[in-house]
């Protein structure tokens, strides 16, 4: 790639006859005297002196006839002819890169500046507000550190409740008796179902004939009795030994108040919804 300057013609054509007379080039010698006269330079560098108007800033003269331009970073680049490869001025594009990624601050006014600030303010204050909140949800998210509960004679309490029946559940080790107002379970509970509800909870925590039960109950009939007993079975043991039986009782929602109720009777109806039969006529 050749770059061309800007030179004089006079300097121009004494490089080309000084080349050409190492080679006997056949060149009149009076025009090379001539030429390369200094009587012809002065005219001719008279005649191509540019007006003051014209002379641009970035361009220099010096003082032996070379020209070049003055870029911003004030260092001086000739311009006169010279042979370069494109290998040479890799840097040059690499340099351009960086200088898109360099960001100029802009300059704002007084109430700009006051409008950023606040802005700003407002930012900070919404991102402290957001770090607390999720620090409290990670600070709830710990479990809360459960210890045994057991009373003076070793027993661990439990309250459970169904539709409106309530028991009042005390479970101790012994050998898997389960006694009911003061009455053995199978006295009480005549149907298969509400005897296996009963025992469910021993059966999750794989503690069948291991623990003694004595519980009362009161309110409701049969079914949600039997349900508020395991209820309290579920609270007793998860008291008695949280680590181990909180797991399964809450994996399989015993340690939960079953809240379905009995719907009431609406006025117009036989029951909670049921009706009459219409007739047409």
């Amino acid at each position: 790639m050749i770059r061309h300057s800007v030179v004089t013609l006079a300097d121009l054509f004494a490089k080309k006859c000084s080349m050409r007379l190492g080679m006997a080039a056949s060149v009149p010698t009076r025009t090379f005297a001539a030429a390369a006269s200094p009587s012809f330079r002065r005219s001719f560098k008279k005649r191509n002196v540019p007006k003051e108007d014209d002379v641009d800033s970035n361009v220099l003269s010096l003082p032996d006839g070379r020209a070049g331009f003055r870029p911003m970073s004030e260092t001086f680049i000739n311009l006169e002819l010279s042979t370069f490869t494109d290998d040479e001025h890799d840097d040059w594009d690499e340099e351009d890169e960086e200088d898109d990624d360099l960001k100029v601050d802009p300059v704002y006014s007084y109430d700009e500046n006051e409008k950023i600030s606040a802005l700003t303010r407002e930012v900070r204050e919404f991102e402290m507000e957001k770090e607390k909140e999720a620090k409290k949800w990670v600070d709830k998210s710990i479990p809360l550190p459960r210890f045994q509960e057991l009373d003076e004679f070793g027993r661990a309490y439990g309250r459970g409740s169904r539709k409106t029946s309530q028991a009042r559940v005390w479970v101790f080790p012994g050998e898997g008796n389960i006694t009911v107002n003061k009455k053995e379970l199978i006295d009480y509970f005549g149907r298969d179902h509400n005897r296996r509800l009963i025992i469910a909870p021993f059966v999750v925590t794989r503690t069948c004939g291991m623990f003694d039960v004595v519980c009362q109950v009161t309110g409701g009939g049969l079914s949600g009795q039997a349900g508020a007993i395991r209820h309290g079975i579920a609270r007793a043991l998860e008291k008695y030994n949280p680590d181990y039986f909180r797991r399964p009782l809450k994996s399989f929602g015993y340690l939960t108040r079953d809240p379905r109720m009995v719907e009431s009777k609406k006025y117009g109806l036989r029951k909670a919804r049921k009706a009459k039969q219409w007739v047409k006529r």
